[in-house]
């Protein structure tokens, strides 16, 4: 963009045109009353009004400072390249100008790729690399602002849009990126269905202009390319097409199958039309699944199609049931109460998670025509009234049924006909309630199920199930209504793990979201949050960086976690308020986390207890960091000062918490020796996942290293290694190479690749570190805490050379379980040792696998984690004396 200025007896100018948005100001002393002024580009002109407030203005005296502008500039730059805007006055004298001219466009490519309920997704190509913030207009307004870092030329980028968000049935976006002047994209996405309780997709395909109802095609053309089908297979996909996009009289078909996998009950007695789009959907959605459909049905217009079983019947629902039931061969019955059409992934997602569960069934949530959930098909936080995006977090993660089923459900075949038959009467007519209970809105919606499931379970057997039973005929002396959810009758939530009455709520805050395949500290998170959800408590957790953090984030959710995120949630503060009456405790990790949030938390909450995990002593590490680097005096001081500082810091919180967890007992006696107090102190439970048995010592070959780079003892620990051991072995000849993995690793380690050294980076599977090599080294010469990849290799079996950094507080003793190494020559000889002597070698390995099981194991980690509950009064299910 090039700006003139040119003469005029009005003042003003053009400052930028960015974003989508011309931007300047303008000010007529002879037309101060009505201050309007115009934008022409060639033989189109924008009225406007300047109406901002710029203090700069204000001092130069130009009518109080209230006379800047921000007007939105609709078109594209292909649209507007190489054209003049000109800043006029009321008598359309020029003022300003700016010539658009930006040749970055020239190589940018962007393309809407998908578009679900609540996410627009992007493919880009010829974006330099870097940070870009994206404004998402709809008709007009800002609707979403976004962060992304583009890392690579070619990709794809996500946003998403607010939760209030409803989608109109037609609008205009528009897509500015911070520090381009126009619109990079902009298209009509339009929804034509012509049918108010039609159910539209939320996972639609397309280039450029969108008809929702028209382009669902596209996305399974998609799908279907990477899909390998037979011809008979794909002949049925027109037909259903056809019959989802209105066309009733085609004739469809489904797929001959002599032993089905899957037995679909149609929701009883709904008419032909509406059986014949569910199957349509059924067959566009199981593409590759052997399945039978069951339709009960008292219509003369039923309809017979191959591998669709018609039971003709009139008889009441429950009879119905038991009749369909009864006649499905499949081992698993998939059933839905209502009349829906099936997202793409829906019931492969169903029958996936069936399969690897132990649950009675599962479920997932239901969402609309506009991508909302009406907080009724699952139990939520969420009251049954309030309509949210079915992409909230309240209602994406696994949980126990709470309610009536409004959504599909899935069963084991043998154990539903067992129940329904004889076996329990009780169990069946709860099923059948919680089938027949019709929830009311404010306006009747068509529904759809999404492709995002949320998982729901429950045990048939236990006392929870049958709770649900006492709930719901014992509330009222008058049992409600079926209209009435039966929400208000389960008081207490099931736990997802205990599968017994949740008994309370733990809200834990740390700086991101666990990535436990990146880092120590990640893993011991996960770890904790099991203990905490085995003690009979549900989880809550809450980055504060408030991201989400794709696969990261979905894992929690599906361990039956609540995560906290935007754009749902902005302020972590108003998010605690809003739950404050759920939570038992407070988890906070971290000293920097704790210091943020304790004196907000004292004063909402001055009843509930804080657990403090210190991670590790944060003041411990820097002082040992100070004073073993290579670093002058002065360098030396400031570190020391910074130490004192976080000193300082750090224990002030441990004075304002009920508890205090550290994995590490010289921790203990370091902090016990400054708040002159012990009893709130507790080991923190560290629990190792069973390791697969080790390969033998001929199978392994070299040396490895494993640590996150972000962490700055690991970087100490390679310089040593590099700086004070390999002149070593090289000196002696060894022909022995040190392996070092570790995510966010540096390029230059990368690098170094020679006889000696070998930067492999990022690893996705530990057994390619831990069964691969013969020795483990941890050469720390500073941290604190505990040592987790340390004790990963105990746990393996794969032998390792520790400094005493290294093994502090690990349990592992030298010439037992490890060899410890103080100077250099120890070092090599160590590795050395354990490299060559397979005697040594395998007395190591036995005796470390032997700790680690003994003092890591998840009963340990248990009682550990259950001790500190037992102290705050909060009462858990485990048996303190078992």
């Amino acid at each position: 963009m090039t700006a003139h200025s040119c003469n005029t007896t009005a003042k003003g100018h053009i400052d930028s045109i960015d974003s989508g948005r011309i931007n300047g100001w303008f000010y007529d002393p002879l037309w101060a009353d009505t201050p309007e002024f115009f934008l022409a580009i060639e033989d189109q002109v924008i009225k406007a009004v300047p109406d901002i407030y710029r203090a700069d203005l204000a001092e130069a005296g130009f009518a109080n400072g209230v006379c800047a502008f921000s007007v939105l500039l609709e078109q594209t730059y292909q649209e507007l390249a190489g054209k003049v805007i000109r800043l006029q006055d009321i008598r359309q004298n020029a003022v300003s100008e700016a010539l658009i001219d930006d040749d970055r466009y020239d190589a940018i490519t962007l393309q809407l790729e998908g578009l679900e309920a609540h996410q627009l997704v992007f493919n880009y190509a010829g974006v330099e690399l870097g940070a870009y913030t994206t404004i998402l207009y709809c008709n007009g307004a800002p609707l979403a602002t976004t962060e992304h870092n583009i890392n690579a030329i070619d990709g794809t980028f996500v946003i998403s849009l607010p939760a209030h968000f409803v989608r109109p049935d037609k609008a205009l976006y528009q897509l500015a990126i911070k520090g381009f002047p126009c619109f990079v994209w902009q298209s009509d996405i339009s929804d034509n269905t012509n049918n108010p309780n039609r159910v539209i997709p939320t996972k639609i395909f397309a280039a450029t202009d969108i008809d929702i109802t028209g382009d669902r095609i596209k996305g399974l053309s998609k799908a279907l390319r990477t899909t390998q089908l037979s011809d008979k297979k794909k002949r049925l996909i027109p037909t259903a097409y056809s019959v989802l996009t209105g066309h009733q009289n085609c004739t469809i078909c489904l797929p001959a199958v002599l032993e089905p996998k899957v037995t679909l009950i149609l929701p009883p007695f709904i008419s032909a039309a509406d059986a014949k789009m569910m199957i349509s959907s059924v067959i566009l959605t199981l593409l590759e699944a052997s399945y039978e459909i069951i339709w009960i049905t008292n219509t003369p217009e039923a309809f017979s199609v191959n591998n669709l079983v018609t039971l003709n019947c009139n008889d009441q629902y429950t009879s119905a049931m038991a009749k369909a039931i009864n006649a499905a061969k499949g081992e698993l019955i998939l059933f839905c109460p209502y009349v829906v059409e099936f997202g793409l992934d829906a019931i492969p997602q169903l029958i996936s998670t069936m399969e690897a569960s132990k649950d009675a069934f599962v479920c997932c949530k239901v969402v609309d025509r506009n991508g909302l959930t009406h907080g009724n098909d699952l139990h939520s936080p969420i009251p049954s009234e309030r309509v949210m995006s079915a992409n909230h977090p309240a209602v994406n993660f696994t949980q126990t049924v709470r309610q009536a089923i409004h959504s599909c459900s899935i069963y084991r075949t043998k154990e539903l006909a067992h129940i329904m038959e004889t076996a329990d009467p009780v169990c069946a007519e709860l099923l059948i309630q919680m089938w027949q209970t019709k929830v009311t809105t404010d306006k009747q919606v068509g529904v759809y199920l999404g492709n995002a499931c949320v998982y729901s379970a429950i045990d048939f057997h236990d006392d929870s199930f049958m709770s649900k039973k006492i709930d719901v005929m014992d509330a009222d002396a008058n049992p409600p209504p079926s209209i009435k959810p039966l929400t208000a009758h389960f008081k207490n939530e099931v736990s997802l793990v205990t599968k017994k009455l949740s008994l309370g709520t733990i809200l834990m805050l740390d700086v991101q979201t666990p990535s436990p395949d990146k880092d120590a500290g990640s893993y011991a998170a996960i770890q904790e949050i099991g203990l905490m959800q085995r003690l009979g408590y549900q989880v809550i957790f809450v980055p504060i960086d408030l991201k989400y953090s794709n696969a990261y984030t979905k894992n929690l959710q599906n361990s039956g976690v609540e995560v906290c995120y935007s754009p749902h949630y902005n302020a972590i503060a108003d998010f605690i308020d809003e739950r404050l009456k759920d939570i038992s405790a407070f988890y906070i990790t971290r000293y920097n986390v704790a210091a943020h949030f304790i004196e907000f938390l004292k004063k909402a909450a001055p009843a509930i207890p804080i657990i403090f995990n210190n991670a590790d002593l944060h003041f411990l590490r820097e002082v040992r960091a100070a004073l073993s680097t290579h670093q002058t005096d002065g360098e030396r001081q400031i570190a020391l000062a910074k130490a004192h500082q976080t000193k300082t810091a750090e224990l002030e919180v441990m004075r304002n918490v009920d508890a205090i967890l550290s994995y590490n007992e010289t921790e203990h006696a370091v902090i016990c020796s400054h708040l002159f107090e012990q009893k709130n102190i507790f080991k923190c439970p560290w629990v190792l996942e069973p390791k697969p048995q080790p390969l033998p010592f001929d199978d392994r070959d070299g040396v490895a290293f494993l640590g996150g780079f972000k962490h700055t003892p690991n970087i100490e620990a390679i310089e040593f290694f590099i700086e004070q051991l390999m002149p070593l072995f090289l000196a002696r000849s060894i022909n022995v190479k040190l392996y070092i993995y570790g995510s966010h690793m540096p390029e230059k380690y990368k690098d170094l690749g020679s006889s000696l050294l070998e930067g492999v980076g990022y690893i996705e599977n530990l057994d390619d570190v831990f069964q691969k090599h013969r020795v483990f080294i941890a050469p720390l010469l500073s941290g604190a805490g505990i040592k987790g990849k340390v004790l990963e290799s105990a746990a393996y079996g794969l032998p390792s050379v520790l400094s005493p950094i290294a093994a502090e507080s690990t349990g592992l003793s030298h010439n037992v379980s490890t060899l410890i190494a103080e100077t250099p020559e120890q070092w090599v000889n160590h590795i050395m040792a354990l490299h060559n002597e397979r005697a040594l070698w395998e007395r190591i390995s036995q005796n470390a696998r032997a700790l680690a099981e003994e003092q890591y194991s998840s009963k340990r980690g248990l009682a550990q984690m259950a001790k500190v509950f037992h102290f705050l009064n909060l009462t858990t299910t485990f048996d303190t004396e078992s």
